[in-house]
Order: C-alpha cells, then structure tokens, then sequence
C-alpha cells in the first residue's frame, strides 16, 4: 500500500506524526520558506540543516528533506548532502529547476536544466552520500512533456536516484511512467486515506503532503 508522508517542520509536528502511526516526515523547503515568511528560493542550507536536526533529535521519523536545486551547482550539491545527511535525514530531494531557484516559481513559472546537468547532480549527489536515499524531482511534466518526464526520470535513475518524485497528473500517464521505471515512485498529494488505492494502482510508494499541516495552522 501507498505510504503517506506528512509535513514536519519542527520536533512537535515530528512527534505528533510518529503518535499517529506514520514512520516518514518531509522537511519541505516551500513550507519552510513561508514558516520564516520568505520565499524558498532565499532559505539557505543551514536553516534547513537546523529543521533537519530538531526533527530527528526528537523523533523517530525517517525524514525526507526537501534540498530543493542542490543550493547551487554540482559543486554546491556535495556539501549539501553531506550537511543534510549529517543533520540526520533518511533521504534527500533534489530537483531539475536552474539553480538559484527563481522566486518565480510561486507563480507557476520554472526553467528547467538541461538533461545532462541534472544527471551531473543526480550522479554527485549518490557520490557524496554515506547512506541517505536520494530523490531526484522532475518538473519535465508540466514544463516539458511526459515523455521528457520519463526521459529525465530514466536518466536520473541511471545516474543513482533511488527513487524519482514526480507529479504525473492522470492514470494513462501514470502507466507511461510506471512501463518505464523500475525505483520507486513518489508524488506529492494530500494525507487522505480514501486515495491509498488509487495512488497503488498507480505504483506510487511514497505521497507526500508538503503543505495541509500548515494550512491547517494559517485557518486557525
């Protein structure tokens, strides 16, 4: 069955989640940006490093942390894995958007990287871990198409992503993903139960939902 993933961005909400059964946090750098009310195109590493290491001191979440572009360049993305992994996080995001990250792409607006840059982080990144799971992002999707996006996705695998994020939008692309890729799949979604069927019989492992908990907090 699908595994959901709840947002956790400090030692409470951790706790809270590991209490009501969950095993996996996300640490989302969108959902940090607005915490510290910027944009997550201005968070730097240390304060996500500083989340990742409260959230694991008091729980016992396997957290995934969102690295967004790397911090930078390739270059960038091996001290970025080494200080998240160091801060305690079980897997780390990174995606194709042009590093620095535009504050744009609140707005909808994203330039990818090329292919073969994103290979390059994907391959530094699986260099630099000790043992943190590497999910590489693609926004191929909607910017591109969903043949790019399997394209990319393949490539990202090759190139030694455990698991590829993605949002893939109806079932028959779904298919062409799943007719394609062979690690595991992982997507962004809100915590309902009722849609753990559908998100298996798209072959989706991982749901992760990067914003509900703080609506919820914004309404109240």
């Amino acid at each position: 069955m699908s595994e959901f993933v709840p947002l956790c961005l400090d030692a409470l909400s951790a706790r809270v989640a590991q209490n009501a059964g969950f095993t996996k946090g996300y640490v989302s750098g969108g959902a940090l940006g607005y915490a510290h009310a910027v944009s997550e195109a201005l968070l730097t590493l240390d304060e996500l490093c500083d989340v990742v290491r409260h959230v694991t001191a008091r729980s016992d979440l396997q957290i995934i942390a969102d690295a967004g572009v790397g911090f930078g360049d390739a270059a960038h993305v091996t001290r970025s894995i080494s200080q998240l992994e160091a801060a305690g996080a079980w897997a780390i995001e990174i995606e194709d958007q042009v590093a620095p990250k535009r504050v744009s792409h609140h707005r909808g607006i994203e330039q990818l990287v090329t292919l073969e840059q994103m290979v390059e982080k994907v391959e530094v990144a699986s260099d630099s871990r000790q043992q943190a799971k590497i999910i590489a992002r693609t926004s191929a999707v909607a910017h591109e198409s969903i043949s790019s996006a399997v394209d990319r996705a393949t490539a990202y695998a090759a190139a030694g992503a455990d698991m590829i994020l993605l949002t893939a939008g109806d079932d028959d692309n779904w298919r062409k993903v799943n007719s394609s890729l062979f690690v595991p799949l992982v997507t962004f979604g809100a915590l309902d139960a009722t849609y753990a069927e559908v998100w298996q019989s798209r072959g989706v492992d991982l749901v992760i939902d990067p914003f509900s908990t703080q609506v919820l907090q914004v309404q109240t």
